[in-house]
């Protein structure tokens, strides 16, 4: 509302608005061929933007430690799963050519097959860059190492 109100000149947001979705011509992208300009990012930086964190309230985790290593676990189990179903020929997402689309961006953004690997290593240079753009930018107020990002159980098992 406060875009189409001009109140705001821009967002960024995971879905599209709904006025946006819908056609409305007062809501444009920033960059109208924004696919490719985030793939051309990627070939240049190799980072892939982190889209989620899970968070463990610290009374619950210094209570039981536990469940830092499980939550990492179900959640691995989870994204292996998605990424089996949608790459299945014959995919249960009813969207011509998912197949080849899910694998021609395996291709480019993932070769060791690992769709969104999780874990400190595989992501080190985003996590890098993030914690870079986060003290640069006055975020934080010293530049954190990405280990302290981390509960010790879930650098553990990025390992194994």
């Amino acid at each position: 509302d406060m875009l189409l109100a001009g109140d705001l000149d821009a967002i960024f947001c995971a879905s599209p608005p709904a006025p946006f979705a819908k056609g409305d011509p007062c809501m444009v992208r920033l960059c109208p061929d924004s696919r490719a300009i985030e793939e051309a990012y990627f070939r240049d930086t190799g980072i892939y933007p982190i889209m989620h964190v899970i968070v463990i309230r610290g009374d619950v985790y210094r209570r039981d430690r536990w469940v830092a290593r499980s939550l990492y676990d179900a959640f691995e189990e989870s994204k292996n799963r998605c990424i089996s179903r949608v790459s299945a020929v014959g995919s249960q997402v009813p969207i011509p050519w998912c197949y080849d689309e899910v694998r021609r961006i395996g291709e480019m953004m993932f070769p060791d097959g690992d769709y969104w690997p999780y874990g400190v290593e595989p992501n080190r240079r985003t996590l890098e860059a993030f914690l870079r753009f986060c003290h640069d930018q006055g975020v934080s107020r010293r530049k954190l190492t990405v280990e302290e990002l981390f509960a010790p159980e879930t650098l553990v098992a990025a390992r194994e």
